[in-house]
């Protein structure tokens, strides 16, 4: 009961960290590409989701460490032992927190952190190649806007319409054409794959040569598409958008390149290793909590809670590192820092057990 509250409070906490860290790239979006809340929120909801995997170790740490480090400087673990409970019973409820933690872990880790960093990677890109399009001003001829030249001789303010247009629209550009139009109207709508965006011309022509012909087509209503979402989803994948199935059919590939394919072994191996990560930390808070009867305040808690990881991804990058420099099994080197931790931890509990 007061292990759950705890870790769902740190783990709110360091999302708020991850928004505050991605502050500058967020006002960039506000200041530079004027966008709005609704465009906003998914940002930062795909942010939050693509760092949960780091960030589910972390917050159970923090909670088993505080709430056995409460427990023992209020007596109460003292007290459990004098009724005869052991360390295996003290220590159960922060084994199970640390097997759920370490399952929703690996969920997000090869399944929705991936999906969400591929989100968060079309949104970024889809805002700021909408929000990068120069505007239409009247009597002004917009080059670049869309990759076509529009000419607009008046609009509207408050509703956005253009009137008497002129378009030499060279997207194709085998196949320019001009287009005249008495009334347009810039259209946004949300679809699945992002926002969509089509420019709807009323009453005008549309005027196309080629080598050998001159054609022009009347038309009450035509609508040019001029941002399509898909056309970004369908974006290559990096390595922290593979999915668990998309390492497994990679690393299978025999053509594969080797420095892609040691760059996927390491995203693999270190997906499972933070997933694990979580069950041995819990391990470890209560060891080190319940190893001695030393009344201790939050401070200390945290100071040596903040120590211990610190020390962990300072070790962890050493570890990778090594990798790229040494013959030895991506796999070996990639557990490493988890089998020494283990170890350690198995260490602690032994000692913890004798007190």
């Amino acid at each position: 009961m007061e292990l759950t509250p705890k870790f769902l409070l740190t783990a709110l906490l360091f999302l708020l960290i991850v928004l505050m860290a991605q502050a500058l790239r967020l006002t960039e979006f506000i200041l530079f590409y004027k966008s709005n809340t609704q465009e906003l929120l998914p940002i930062m909801l795909y942010m939050m989701m693509s760092f949960l995997p780091l960030i589910l170790p972390l917050s159970l740490f923090f909670a088993v460490l505080f709430t056995y480090r409460r427990l023992n400087g209020d007596s109460e673990l003292v007290a459990m032992k004098s009724l005869g409970l052991k360390l295996k019973h003290l220590a159960f409820p922060a084994v199970l927190l640390g097997v759920v933690a370490s399952l929703l872990s690996a969920q997000t880790s090869f399944y929705l952190a991936p999906q969400q960093h591929h989100k968060l990677r079309i949104a970024t890109r889809m805002l700021k190649h909408l929000m990068s399009k120069p505007i239409v001003r009247a009597g002004v001829f917009s080059e670049g806007f869309f990759d076509m030249v529009v000419y607009a001789n008046s609009l509207d303010p408050k509703t956005k319409k253009m009137y008497k247009l002129f378009i030499f629209d060279e997207r194709e550009h085998q196949s320019p054409m001009s287009i005249v139009a008495q009334e347009g109207e810039m259209i946004q709508s949300w679809t699945q794959k992002g926002l969509s965006v089509l420019l709807r011309l009323t009453d005008g022509s549309i005027h196309h040569i080629n080598e050998t012909a001159y054609t022009k087509v009347n038309f009450q209503s035509y609508d040019i598409n001029l941002f399509n979402p898909a056309n970004i989803t369908q974006e290559k994948h990096r390595i922290l958008s593979y999915t668990l199935g998309d390492l497994k059919a990679l690393l299978k590939d025999p053509n594969i390149d080797p420095h892609q394919k040691l760059k996927l072994e390491i995203e693999y191996h270190r997906r499972f290793a933070f997933s694990v990560l979580c069950l041995i930390f819990a391990l470890l808070g209560v060891g080190l909590t319940t190893l001695t009867n030393r009344r201790s305040s939050k401070g200390d808690s945290f100071v040596s809670c903040t120590g211990i990881l610190l020390f962990y991804w300072l070790f962890y990058f050493a570890s990778e590192a090594l990798i790229k420099n040494s013959s030895a099994p991506v796999a070996l080197l990639v557990w490493l820092p988890n089998g020494l931790f283990a170890i350690a931890t198995i260490w602690i509990l032994k000692r913890a057990a004798r007190t």
